[in-house]
């Protein structure tokens, strides 16, 4: 994207909502024993973000519940100029996890087990997993469980043990826990994804520069520079080009605490009147919401421990065929009464969105008042 530097310029995981959450965590080392620590011989796990590799007997997978996993795991990332899934998903019977090492050593995991199938091998690797006791009480309930185990074959790797006596069962519980698996999944990733984006260092002096301008922290990767610090107008710009994306963060400090900023229609208006600092080489350019095309959704949220609203749309240059995705917080700083609006926003035209919105939202996170 070509800006002009003298102008510096939540949907499926809001349509799945969860009952009550019946999920535990296990491990380390194996899941038989949470306390052991971790192994000097394990490999570091391997394998893509944003990819789960399901494990599943045939007899299992080869009924409703293949689309039933779709449904949800595959259902699209919110809220994206053009539909992604949530999820990768790739899946393997337990003979093909057995019969190659590097496909033990991946990152993330969903076995499926049938408890009422006791031949079932999925069935025999979960009740070994999770020991004895977790499973004698799991049989006495006779209802479905979810576990999280860490580090069953590799360093950082997590396994979610979805449970069940019979199809309706499992389907109830990837229904009723299914955003507790999300959860689950993306703060196993966050270590990954942390060191992916800080893998050249920390900019230090950019790092320096918006705390003594807003007396806010925020982590600033490397290869993020600062495209815009406008002291009167409190507006921090930091973006970062490649040849095949332009990721870009804007932080304003909105001042007092106001309630009509926290609502929809003050999320828009702050959000377009900031677009007005971002164009093209085409004249009368400047970046708006498109909530004709796809709506914008909101949702309260915590923010570090913070009061805040999130909003995700796609944003479009105004006389111009430039557009993308975008995520935006307002939070409130209870310590000051000060409100900050942060946003995060992304150009990748011919690549998927996903992984760069979600690096945003990692980055965007870091910020501590």
């Amino acid at each position: 994207m070509i800006i002009r530097t003298l102008y510096i310029s939540v949907l499926a995981l809001l349509l799945f909502s969860c009952g009550k959450d019946s999920s535990e965590v296990i491990g380390n080392g194996t899941a038989t024993n949470p306390s052991k620590s971790k192994s000097i011989d394990k490999e570091l796990a391997k394998g893509p973000l944003s990819k789960i590799y399901i494990i599943a007997d045939d007899s299992t997978w080869d009924t409703a519940m293949t689309d039933t996993v779709i449904y949800y795991f595959q259902s699209a990332f919110p809220i994206l100029p053009s539909p992604e899934p949530l999820y990768d998903l790739m899946r393997y019977s337990t003979q093909k996890i057995k019969n190659k090492k590097e496909r033990r050593e991946l990152r993330t995991y969903l076995l499926i087990a049938d408890l009422s199938d006791k031949e079932s091998p999925a069935t025999k690797m979960a009740l070994k997993d999770i020991g004895p006791e977790k499973a004698k009480a799991i049989e006495a309930s006779g209802s479905y469980k979810l576990i999280v185990g860490k580090d069953k074959w590799a360093e950082q790797q997590i396994i979610v043990y979805l449970m069940g006596y019979g199809k309706e069962q499992l389907y109830e519980n990837i229904r009723t826990n299914f955003n507790s698996i999300d959860k689950a999944i993306r703060k196993g990733e966050r270590s990954k994804r942390n060191n992916s984006i800080y893998l050249g260092g920390k900019n230090s002096k950019v790092k320096s520069e918006i705390r003594e301008s807003m007396s806010i922290n925020f982590e600033v990767p490397s290869d993020f520079n600062l495209a815009m610090n406008d002291k009167e107008s409190e507006l921090i710009w930091l973006r970062k080009e490649t040849s095949k994306a332009s990721l870009n963060i804007m932080i304003k400090n909105m001042g007092n605490f106001n309630e009509a900023d926290f609502s929809k229609e003050g999320m828009k208006a702050i959000r377009n009147e900031l677009g007005q600092f971002v164009s093209s080489n085409r004249e009368n350019t400047y970046m708006i919401i498109n909530d004709i095309d796809l709506p914008m959704y909101m949702s309260s949220t915590s923010f570090n421990n913070n009061f805040a609203l999130e909003a995700r749309g796609i944003w479009e240059l105004e006389n111009d065929f430039m557009g993308g995705a975008f995520i935006s917080y307002i939070v409130h700083n209870p310590n000051t009464d000060q409100v900050f609006f942060i946003d995060g926003f992304a150009h990748a035209p011919g690549e998927d969105k996903r992984e760069h919105m979600l690096q945003l939202e990692h980055i965007l996170k870091t910020i501590a008042f």
